[in-house]
């Protein structure tokens, strides 16, 4: 009797162990919260391997940590398009990554955008995929995950040119409908970004530079048609825009831009919100990071780290085929802290979009 009651004890403690350990563990709900600092860089390498004999391409590379003095530790994965187009990372309830295709830059007809959860250590994982015969030139990402919007919204630059939103994108697999289509009229969109309700789209074509939208979320309607911007703010003396990005934290708005082989830009904006708050006009930017030791060829993509005292500026070159990394306080000739090349299968990869994920205190003594 003695010995069941003392199995039946050790029972019972061994449960109450299992649930205290359980309510302990982070639901996986929950955002993931850095303590500590933490910085991965996600680039969407635009290579596809046609041969079906050969090994494909890994067309997603992490780089973590991304603030370190070398880009030494990557973490390769196929997620499955033909050809790594337009990425973008989201920290919301849990750690999202959306991939489009680079469409093996015009050798196949891919219009699928996978969907990934990034576990805590980086280590991406398909969850689902959205598919639609629209999405053929997919130029543009991001998920508005704020409480009760969870929203994905796509640029896509085939004519006419469109802005596509899915709702509710991690709950659907295969073909998706779109829940509302904004045509952009004549713009040519590339990326895109929200600061709140406001949309904010980099064109392309005989409109260089970024349009604004304001209260874009509060317009409803399924189909919105050569929807004008708030105000066009085109770039003096551009060329080629691409890729932006914009910090309300820091007040700084960057693109880049190239026109010859070896003339590739980026240009810094700031006070930023007071230049998105003006009328159309012409912008001209604070300072130009251009030049032969820039290495800057074709740059196609840029992002900021934003946390306090980085000042970090990554970009991506499709001509170079390089990462490059400069400082926010940089300007005209100036030389990249990392110029990184990427191989796979024993070929120099060519990097497409990037995305940052950049979360809690930066420690210079990384570097």
């Amino acid at each position: 009797m003695m010995k069941s009651f003392s199995l039946l004890k050790s029972i019972l403690v061994l449960f109450i162990g299992l649930c205290v350990f359980g309510a302990c563990k982070r639901n996986d709900d929950e955002p993931i919260v850095q303590a500590t600092g933490l910085s991965r860089l996600y680039v969407s390498y635009t290579n596809y391997q046609t041969n079906t004999i050969l090994d494909p391409y890994r067309n997603l590379v992490i780089f973590s940590p991304a603030d370190s003095a070398t880009f030494t530790n990557a973490f390769v994965y196929d997620s499955g398009v033909k050809g790594g187009g337009a990425v973008h990372f989201r920290a919301a309830a849990s750690a999202i990554l959306f991939q489009g295709s680079s469409n093996g830059a015009g050798a196949v007809n891919d219009t699928t955008i996978q969907v990934m959860n990034i576990s805590e250590f980086g280590i991406p994982g398909n969850v689902t995929n959205i598919s639609n015969g629209i999405l053929n030139r997919v130029r543009g990402l991001y998920y508005d995950s704020r409480i009760g919007k969870n929203n994905l919204y796509v640029t896509n630059s085939e004519t006419p040119t469109s802005v596509y939103m899915f709702n509710s994108p991690l709950n659907f697999r295969g073909y998706t409908k779109p829940r509302q289509r904004i045509s952009l009229g004549e713009l040519r969109p590339w990326g895109l970004q929200f600061a709140g309700n406001d949309l904010l789209v980099s064109t392309n074509g005989d409109d260089k530079g970024v349009a604004f939208y304001k209260d874009i979320t509060e317009k409803l309607d399924s189909v919105i048609t050569d929807l004008a911007p708030t105000a066009l703010l085109k770039v003096a003396n551009a060329e080629n825009i691409s890729g932006f990005d914009y910090s309300e934290s820091l007040d700084v708005l960057l693109m880049v831009d190239w026109s010859g082989a070896d003339d590739g830009k980026i240009y810094i904006f700031e006070n930023a919100k007071a230049l998105l708050s003006q009328a159309s006009g012409t912008i001209t930017p604070t300072r130009v990071i251009s030049g032969a030791d820039t290495g800057l060829r074709n740059p196609i993509d840029v992002k900021i780290d934003n946390r306090e005292g980085a000042g970090f500026v990554y970009v991506s070159d499709q001509l170079a085929r390089k990462i490059f990394r400069f400082k926010l306080s940089d300007t005209g000739n100036a030389t990249p802290s990392i110029a990184h090349e990427h191989r796979d299968r024993g070929v120099v990869l060519t990097p497409g979009s990037i995305s940052l994920d950049a979360r809690g205190s930066f420690n210079r003594a990384v570097l």
